[in-house]
Formats: C-alpha cells, sequence, structure tokens
C-alpha cells in the first residue's frame, strides 16, 4: 500500500502526496473525510494543515510533525495501531479520538478547548511534555510505561484514568480525576498534584497508588461519591487540603504529611514520614490505625471501631483516640512519644472485652480520661502509663483489668468518674463485680509532695482509688511514703523513692604526728559581713522620669502610686474556688448591664480545662487565662491568715517574687495596716497545672486605674507620636499586671493571653504594656473576654469565611472616614466576600445580607462609641440610623454564629465602668464568637493600615496552609506596624513583604509621609472574646 504525504508539494515515487490545492477541494461542508486505509497505509502531516469537516486518518502508522486542527464541529480520528506525535492537535470543540498507541516525538499540546472529549485507547510513550485540554479525557491506556513522559498536564472538566501513568517530571491534573481500574502514577523527579476531587469509578473502589521524587498534593476531596480501594502515597512530602475517604490508606513521606480534612479509611490507615500532620479527624471501620513520625505527630480525634491504634513520633499532640467496640474486643491503644511530651484527648478502648491502653512518654505525660473497661465482667484492658515527667490526665475506669503507672515526676487525676459496683466517686477503678484487678502507682513525691488521694493539688488523685473485692483507697488521705494495700490480686501500691540511705561512716584513719608549727602573727579581725535574707528579692529598676499628676477627690484615702509600704506578690497553692468566684461575679456583671435574657451557667475548672486543651490540641497554640481582680483590704488580710508582714520598700523597685523567698524585716506592717483600698490580685489558669493565685497588697485599685490613665493619655495624646513617654507607665504596669506570673508564663511556652478583667482594666490596651526590652504583644497574641462562662469558646478556622464589608465615609454630624472606600475594597475582594457603602449601608440591608448568606466575618467601617450609662447609650452609625448595642442580639448573628464582628473606627469613653462594659462585652452583646474593636478612635491611615495588614495575615495563613488564629494575625499586623514595615509614601500604603499597594484618598495623601510604628496606631486594637 502506497504511503500519503498530507501538505507536501508534489507526488514523490511511491507516495501520495496531497498538496494544498489537493486539500483545498476538501475545502466544502463534507459529511466527514477519511483518507488512507486501515491497517495499510502510512500517513505523514509534513505541513500544518486545517480541516473543515470531520475528519478520519487510518493507516498503519502515523507521524504528525505539523500541527493539525479542525474548525466548527468537526471531530478528528487518528486510527492506527501507532501514531506518532511531535506537534499540537487541536479541535474547536469537537472529539479528539486516538485508536492506537501514541509515542511523543516532541512537546505537544492535544486540545479540544475544553468541550469535547480526547479519548486516548492505547498506550502512550515518550520523553516529552503532554498537556491535554478538554471537557473530558479518557486515558485508557498505559501511560510512559516503555518511555516515561516528560511531563503531563490535564485541564478538563474530568479525566478517568485506566492504566498506569509514569513521566520524569510533574503530573498534574487540574480538573476532577476517576480512577477506572487499579493503577499506578509515578514521577521519579516531579509533583503530583490533583487540584480538585478524586473518586474512584462509581460502584467500585479502585486502589491508587502514588510514587513521586516530589510532593503530592490532593487540592479537593478524595473518595468523596466513591471511595477508592487502597490509597498509598510514597514522597518527601503529602499533602491533602479535604477529606479522604478510601478502603485503606497507606502513606510513606520523608519530609512530612499534611491531612486538613476528615479522613475515613475503612480497613486501615498507615502513615510513616518524619511529620505527620492531621488537622483534621481520622477514622476507620474496624481497621487499624499505624501513624510513626521521626519528629512530630499532631491529629485531630482518631475512631477505629474495635482496630488497633498506635502512634509513635519525637512529640506527640492528638485529640480523642477511641477504639472502642459496642460488642466485641476493643483496639489496643499505643502512644509513644520518644523525645518530648505527649498530650491527648481522651483514650478509649472499652468493649466486651477491653482493649489495652499503654502509654510512653520521655516527658510529661497530659490527657483526659482514659477508659479500658469491659463490659463483660473480669475483662477489661491494661492502663500503662511510663513517662519521664509529670503526668496529668482525667480519670482512669479500667474495671475488669489493672493499672500500671510509673513517673520520674508527679502523678495527677483530676476528674471522677461514678463507680457504680463499688458505689464511690473514684478517679482510678479497676473493680468489677466479681473480680478485682491491682493499681500500682510510682511516682516522685515523697514527704515534700505527698501522693493524696481526695482533692489532690499536684500529685495525687480527685476521687477514691478501687481495685475490687473491697479494696478501696478513700478520700481524704496523704502518703509522703510508700504504701501498699490489699491482696495480690487486688494490691493498691502507691510507691515513692526511698529517701537514700545514709552510708556507715569510714573510720578515721591513724593520724601521723605533725610537728606542731611556728607561731605566725596574728592579723587584725576582718568585719563579718551583714546577713542577708535567704531567698533575697530581686530589684528591678525601672526609669524615674515619669510625671504623673495624681488626680484624687480625697487625698487622704488615695495613698501616691510609689507608696512607702510595699510588698512582694504572695503566692496561693489553690485558686480553683477564686476561678469560679471570678467567673460567677464577672458574668453576672455582664448580664446585668447588657440585659441578657437567661441567666448563664457557670464553667467550672473541668470545663475551662478541656476548653484550653482542646484548642491547644486543634491548634497548636497554648493558652493562659489571667483574672485580674480587686480584693478588699480585709479580704486580703484574711488570705493571708493575719501573720504576714509588709516590707518597708518602695513598690517601684521591687520585683514580686514567690512566698517562700520573701525576705522578714525586721519591722513592719500587716496587711491590715495599709491604707484602706482595694488590692490587685491575678490568677493564672493554664490547661496543665493547678491555678494560681497571686496577691499584690501594695497596689491598690486606685493607683493602678491612675497609672492605666496615664499610659493612655501619653499614648493618644497628638503632640508626642514621636516621642517614648509612655514607656514609664508602659513599664510600671507591665511590673504589676504581668510579672508576678511572668515566669509560669515562660516555663510553659504560653502563646495566647487570655485576659478577663475586671473593672477599671478593661480598658488598659494591654499589647503596649512593657519589659524594659519589648511590648507584650511581642511575646503573645491577647484578647480580651468577659468571662468564659460568656464566650463561645470553639474554634472555628475563619480562613474561608467569606467576608460582608459595609461601611460610611461621610456623615451628617460625624467627621467624615475618607479612608472607608479603600479599607473595604482591601479586605473584601469580590471572590471573597461583599461590599457595600454609605447608601448601601443601611439597617435592612445589613440584616438581609447577613440572613441571606452566613458571613463568617461582618467588618462595619464607621463611627462606633461605647458612652457611659445604659449600653442603649453607645451605638455602631449605620447610614440610615445608629444600631445600638442593647439591639444588637436581636440581628441573631449567634444562628449561625459569626466568627469575627469588626468595627473599625471606634472610640471608647476610657475610664468609665459603663463604656468599659459594653466594649468588653461587644462580642457578647452581638452574638459574634469574637470582636476586633479599638480602645480609641486612631487616625484614618492606622486604621487603614492595621485593618489591611490584618486581612493580609489571615490571607496568608490560608495561601500557605497554615493555622494562624484570630488573635496571632491581629498580633503579627501589630508587628508590623510595630517595627516601620507599613507606612504611607508617596500617597500610598506600603506594607513590606507584599506586593499589594494601596492608592489613598487625597485627603489622607496631603499629610505627607508617615511611619505607623507609634503604640498610637495599633495598641488601641483589642481582640475581644474567642482568640481562637
Amino acid at each position: 500500500s502506497r504511503g500519503i504525504r498530507i501538505g507536501g508539494i508534489g507526488d514523490v515515487l511511491g507516495i501520495l502526496d496531497l498538496t494544498t490545492t489537493d486539500l483545498g477541494a476538501l475545502a466544502g461542508d463534507f459529511g466527514s473525510i477519511a483518507i488512507g486505509r486501515a491497517n495499510r497505509s502510512s500517513i505523514a502531516i509534513v505541513a500544518p494543515i486545517t480541516f473543515n469537516s470531520p475528519l478520519t486518518l487510518q493507516g498503519n502508522s502515523i507521524a504528525l510533525d505539523n500541527p493539525l486542527r479542525t474548525t466548527g464541529s468537526a471531530s478528528l480520528t487518528l486510527d492506527a495501531p501507532k501514531s506518532a506525535i511531535g506537534a499540537n492537535i487541536a479541535t474547536s470543540g469537537a472529539d479528539l479520538t486516538f485508536t492506537g498507541n501514541l509515542s511523543l516525538t516532541a512537546d505537544a499540546a492535544l486540545s479540544t478547548q475544553s468541550r469535547g472529549n480526547i479519548l486516548l485507547g492505547g498506550s502512550l510513550d515518550g520523553a516529552h511534555a503532554l498537556r491535554l485540554d478538554a471537557g473530558r479525557v479518557l486515558l485508557g491506556g498505559r501511560v510512559g510505561q516503555a518511555v516515561p513522559l516528560a511531563s503531563l498536564t490535564v485541564n478538563a472538566g474530568i479525566t478517568e484514568v485506566s492504566g498506569s501513568i509514569a513521566t520524569s517530571g510533574d503530573i498534574v491534573f487540574n480538573s476532577g480525576v476517576t480512577v477506572d481500574r487499579s493503577t499506578t502514577l509515578s514521577t521519579t523527579n516531579g509533583n503530583i498534584t490533583f487540584a480538585d476531587i478524586l473518586n474512584s469509578n462509581p460502584g467500585r473502589a479502585n486502589s491508587l497508588t502514588l510514587r513521586s521524587g516530589g510532593n503530592i498534593t490532593f487540592g479537593g476531596p478524595v473518595g468523596q461519591t466513591q471511595r477508592l480501594g487502597l490509597l498509598s502515597a510514597d514522597a518527601p512530602t503529602v499533602t491533602a487540603n479535604s477529606r479522604i475517604t478510601a478502603r485503606s490508606l497507606s502513606v510513606n513521606a520523608r519530609n512530612s504529611v499534611s491531612l486538613r480534612g476528615d479522613n475515613t479509611a475503612a480497613l486501615g490507615v498507615d502513615i510513616q514520614s518524619e511529620n505527620v500532620l492531621l488537622d483534621g479527624n481520622l477514622r476507620t471501620e474496624g481497621g487499624n490505625v499505624n501513624l510513626q513520625a521521626l519528629r512530630e505527630v499532631r491529629t485531630g480525634n482518631i475512631t477505629s471501631n474495635g482496630g488497633r491504634i498506635q502512634v509513635e513520633g519525637n512529640t506527640i499532640a492528638v485529640g480523642a483516640i477511641d477504639s472502642s467496640s459496642l460488642t466485641g474486643t476493643g483496639g489496643a491503644i499505643a502512644l509513644n512519644s520518644n523525645a518530648g511530651p505527649l498530650t491527648a484527648g481522651s483514650l478509649n478502648a472499652s468493649g466486651a472485652i477491653g482493649g489495652n491502653i499503654a502509654v510512653t512518654s520521655t516527658a510529661g505525660i497530659f490527657a483526659l480520661d482514659l477508659n479500658s473497661s469491659g463490659t463483660s465482667n473480669g475483662n477489661g484492658g491494661s492502663v500503662s502509663l511510663n513517662a519521664t515527667g509529670n503526668i496529668q490526665l482525667g480519670f482512669i475506669n479500667a474495671r475488669g483489668g489493672s493499672v500500671d503507672v510509673t513517673t520520674l515526676g508527679l502523678f495527677r487525676s483530676n476528674s471522677i468518674f461514678n463507680d457504680d459496683i463499688s458505689g464511690n466517686l473514684a478517679s482510678i477503678s479497676t473493680t468489677v463485680s466479681a473480680g478485682a484487678g491491682p493499681i500500682t502507682i510510682r511516682h516522685g513525691g515523697g514527704s515534700d509532695r505527698p501522693f493524696v488521694v481526695g482533692g489532690a493539688i499536684d500529685n495525687g488523685t480527685l476521687g477514691s482509688i478501687n481495685s475490687g473485692a473491697g479494696n478501696a483507697i478513700l478520700p481524704s488521705l496523704s502518703f509522703g511514703e510508700s504504701y501498699t494495700q490489699g491482696n495480690l490480686s487486688n494490691q493498691i501500691s502507691l510507691i515513692t523513692p526511698s529517701p537514700p540511705s545514709t552510708p556507715a561512716p569510714i573510720p578515721a584513719p591513724i593520724p601521723t604526728p605533725i610537728p606542731a608549727p611556728i607561731p605566725a602573727p596574728i592579723p587584725a579581725p576582718i568585719p563579718a559581713p551583714p546577713l542577708l535574707p535567704e531567698n533575697p528579692a530581686r530589684d528591678l529598676s525601672l526609669p524615674s522620669s515619669l510625671d504623673i499628676q495624681l488626680r484624687s477627690p480625697n487625698p487622704d484615702r488615695n495613698p501616691p502610686i510609689s507608696p512607702d509600704l510595699s510588698v512582694p506578690s504572695r503566692r496561693f497553692d489553690s485558686a480553683s474556688s477564686g476561678v469560679l468566684a471570678f467567673e460567677q461575679t464577672f458574668t453576672r456583671e455582664y448580664e446585668k448591664y447588657l440585659k441578657l435574657p437567661a441567666r448563664t451557667p457557670i464553667s467550672n475548672m473541668s470545663v475551662i480545662y478541656e476548653i484550653l486543651r482542646k484548642n491547644e490540641l486543634t491548634t497548636g497554640v497554648k493558652s493562659a487565662i489571667i483574672y485580674m481582680n480587686w480584693v478588699s483590704s480585709s479580704d486580703a488580710a484574711a488570705q493571708e491568715n493575719d501573720s504576714v508582714l509588709v516590707a518597708s520598700r518602695d513598690l517601684s523597685h521591687l520585683l514580686p517574687v514567690r512566698k517562700n523567698s520573701i525576705p522578714q524585716p525586721a519591722t513592719g506592717q500587716r496587711i491590715s495596716d495599709v491604707p484602706s483600698g482595694e488590692h490587685l490580685e491575678l490568677v493564672l489558669v493554664t490547661a496543665n497545672a493547678e491555678p494560681i493565685r497571686v496577691l499584690i497588697p501594695a497596689t491598690t485599685r486606685w493607683q493602678v486605674m491612675q497609672l492605666a490613665d496615664a499610659l493612655q493619655s501619653e499614648i493618644t495624646n497628638p503632640r508626642k507620636r514621636n516621642s517614648i513617654s509612655y514607656l514609664d507607665a508602659a513599664q510600671k504596669l507591665y511590673q504589676w499586671l504581668i510579672v508576678p506570673i511572668a515566669s509560669e508564663l515562660t516555663a510553659l511556652n504560653i502563646d495566647n493571653l487570655i485576659v478577663i478583667p475586671a473593672s477599671g482594666l478593661r480598658s488598659v490596651p494591654f499589647a503596649a504594656l512593657h519589659d524594659n526590652k519589648q511590648f507584650l504583644v511581642e511575646k503573645y497574641s491577647l484578647s480580651v473576654i468577659p468571662s468564659l462562662s460568656l464566650t463561645d469558646m470553639r474554634y472555628d478556622n475563619i480562613a474561608d469565611d467569606e467576608i460582608l464589608a459595609m461601611g460610611a465615609s461621610v456623615f451628617e454630624d460625624k467627621p467624615p472616614l475618607p479612608a472607608v472606600p479603600v479599607e473595604l475594597e482591601s479586605i473584601a475582594p469580590p471572590s471573597e466576600g461583599k461590599l457595600f457603602l454609605n447608601q448601601d449601608f443601611t439597617l435592612a440591608n445589613l440584616r438581609t445580607q447577613r440572613e441571606n448568606r452566613p458571613f463568617g466575618i461582618i467588618h462595619l467601617a464607621t463611627h462606633s462609641e461605647f458612652q457611659p450609662g445604659e449600653p442603649k447609650n453607645s451605638y455602631i452609625q449605620l447610614w440610615d440610623t445608629k444600631l445600638r448595642i442593647d439591639q444588637m442580639q436581636q440581628l441573631r448573628w449567634n444562628e449561625p454564629p459569626v466568627n469575627l464582628l469588626v468595627l473599625s473606627a471606634c472610640s471608647t469613653a476610657l475610664g468609665d465602668a459603663d463604656a468599659e462594659l459594653g466594649f468588653a462585652g461587644l462580642a457578647v452583646a452581638s452574638g459574634a464568637r469574637s470582636a476586633l474593636a479599638s480602645l480609641w478612635e486612631v487616625s484614618d491611615e492606622g486604621t487603614l493600615g492595621l485593618m489591611t495588614e490584618f486581612y493580609r495575615q489571615l490571607r496568608a495563613s490560608r495561601r500557605q496552609g497554615n493555622l494562624t488564629i484570630k488573635a496571632e494575625a491581629l498580633r503579627r499586623a501589630q508587628l508590623e506596624m510595630l517595627r516601620g514595615r507599613v507606612r504611607i509614601q508617596d500617597g500610598m500604603l506600603r506594607a513590606e513583604g507584599s506586593n499589594n499597594v494601596v492608592t489613598l484618598p487625597r485627603e489622607i495623601a496631603i499629610r505627607g509621609d508617615r511611619v505607623l510604628s507609634h503604640p498610637y496606631y495599633w495598641a488601641a486594637f483589642t481582640m475581644i472574646g474567642n482568640p481562637w
């Protein structure tokens, strides 16, 4: 059969040449055109060719070295056992079909302009790049198995993969993929990327194996409509941005695994990597779970329905682990932290037969409740805990099993459950109706840190210890030495290290006679040094240049800020009762002011601990709650049992020290003798430690409030924008409010401070407090809440929330806000939300937009004022009306919750108790989880700079896949301003590290260039409510 050349210039001996003239005769509207004979001819495309009618090229082989395309609705088919492709092939939306095997001789693109189908029925090989653009792509044969492709990029509505794919470079699917048969994708040096949904063929759970020399990324859900069989991924880094559903999941990554959605693998999960980071939950339907990391393991909840769960890494932070089975055997749980702390939620391996729980850490263990109980009598699992550091958890229900604990530190079980068999409220129990189990606790306490059963503070249990057969240790008993009770089967052993034995004295050697020494002259005696206290207080010298004019209506009752009488802070061993008292007092105060319809349940310590631990597990952010309250002189004296002396020293030069290191002066006064007034009291609550209560008796309420007023005055004084006159007040407030608990914050590696202040402290710009080296915001992210009981403290990632941005730039009776239009445009581009300005900023539209669409962020750029008196005096200025604070509950922004309400132009009557209640209670009043507002009215350029940078930080966390809490995004924005990286220059707002430049309206541009680093521009902005 003769060969055929298409696009030649004339016949060649033995070859049919279809010249341009010949092809012109085929330019009409034909039903179809076929060139060649099936399995007979060889066809070569030797010039760029366009056909207007459906075209079929058929032969024994086809060689295409020049572009080939059809127009209109004309399809194109290459029907040959083998075809060599060295140029682009395209239709104008019609199908493109290849029936045989293809080889690439050059980089090529096959396109149906994203509408028609591309059907590849045979194999595809060649060391070149291939791009496919179609409405649907069918890869029916093996790709790159003989000669790997250089790369493969597919842009299609859906791609169906039936054969294996191999490349040396990237494999990219920019749209949905269906796995028609179990298959393998591999690349030696490139990445594998699924930008959209990945499913198996309907009705079949096909397996998919991925091997990559680069990274593997799942951009959309996996197995959403049809789960995969075995999903196996092997790459340096594996990332999934959404849910994975498969029969089983196996991941081997040399660098890290990051799975952000909730993942289900019915038959099991096996993930091995340097880091295993699962932001969502993990679930199997009876399959085992194995997570192993060389460094960090961080996950949400793991549920296996009876499967074994094993987690190992240098550091481990996991959510609730549930391997329980209602009717069968609970799966074993094994957690092993090789080089750092282990933090977990509850561990549940219960079942008809309970599974074993084994937790090991080279540091400490912090967990919630443990349950290995068996409902079948006497068939509970064992609980084994082994740690070098402290162990702190909820209760241990190992009924029918045994408990064995070893720690070189302290052990604490701080929860109880109803042990119905023994009838006790137990912290630890192995009791069953017809059996018992031994309980052994080896701990590092002793006579100085005894093991306490019943209400233990740092070592022991909250409730009883029950081991069955009538053997129990009931509250309240204290054991300073080792103790054993019961027989072998139900023995309770509390074992503490024995004190070191005193070695037998070594007999003195027989002395050798020594000649009498020659007498020497006796020197004059050296005077003995004066006696010092055993633990002297450290000195903290602060600048002495602060000049504060104290305004006192009654000088006799208000001592000066630096009185002659002062005292270091006092520590109290137990502060839980104080926390609950503060919660109730503050909650009822806000309820009364805001006229809330119902009394709020008061959060107890278990709830507070759970909130802190759960959010730390979810976000990786360690938070501390600081209650700041006032206590009367009489209460302070009562707390000190009328026996503590007050050092006669100047408070401004005395660093608060621990109670056991307070020097006792020869003369002094009792606290009751200090001039009348209320004193400062701090309570620190963290996730894994007993609350710490600190009394600072020599600081009165009046003194602290006067100093806070001085700080606000210095920061907001427009004539001092280029000075550091605020530092004296900022440093002294830091000494009073932060230094007494600073060592604990440092030791616990706290990242975020949640401040619950009393009246008079609610308008303190905490971010601006200063430790002589840096601002408080440079160490911690911050939020202020009215009380924990009133605040919705659940975490919800706001990075993807849509923004409802509204505002007004002109007003009838208020100054204009010329930056509002550019502010709204910069924070709410069309892809991220909706924007309404001036006439569209009405109460009716605000209500309608939120009801029609559950925006997670509501940003209101307008005047807002928190005024003295009732809530109705405070308001947000809309275009057509004032939205009063007491009306905000009617907007029902808690159904569903608004994650963040932003008021970008606020002013507060600083120092007024009612105005402070309105400001600090804004989140509660509005129904939002959090609110971002300013304590004073910041200039247009400062507000625009802060708000633009705040949203930039949120977007950056979304793009980078990082989990950034709201308070941290605010902190980063404030730091950018503090460090001079946000500035006004040449009529534009510029931020270093960002390519986005905001052109300022003329009213602001003419004010000239300026750096926005002074606290006036950033310190007023406060996160109110939920910091996460």
